[in-house]
């Protein structure tokens, strides 16, 4: 059996005592990885037969719960034959949107955080 990670599990992650990276893993190959820069969240998949490693975002940025959500989509989005990555851009912008309110749908260009 599996065990699923909770908020209180999330909040108490730290890296190794030797101050390496840990993995603590949730579900499906979700997974948080504490460091001494911070909490990341991540999810390994395969897609056109390689392993890839989408980074969804960083705690305490991302909840337990939003990443899950946003697991559940990249998921939903292999099981369409798209790569999670590929679509990584429009989750920035929607974050971006839903946060500062200053991205304006009708313009269609990217904020300044994702413009290259």
């Amino acid at each position: 059996m599996i065990r699923r990670l909770n908020d209180v599990m999330v909040r108490q992650a730290k890296p190794n005592e030797n101050g390496k990276p840990k993995k603590y893993t949730d579900r499906g190959q979700m997974y948080l990885v504490a460091s001494k820069t911070g909490k990341y969240w991540r999810y390994n998949y395969k897609f056109a037969g390689k392993s890839k490693t989408l980074a969804m975002d960083v705690y305490p940025n991302v909840s337990l719960k939003e990443a899950r959500k946003v697991h559940e989509e990249a998921r939903e989005q292999l099981e369409r034959g798209v790569d999670p990555k590929e679509c990584t851009a429009s989750f920035i912008i929607r974050r971006y949107a839903f946060f500062s309110g200053k991205y304006c749908t009708q313009s269609w260009s990217l904020p300044p955080m994702v413009k290259k």
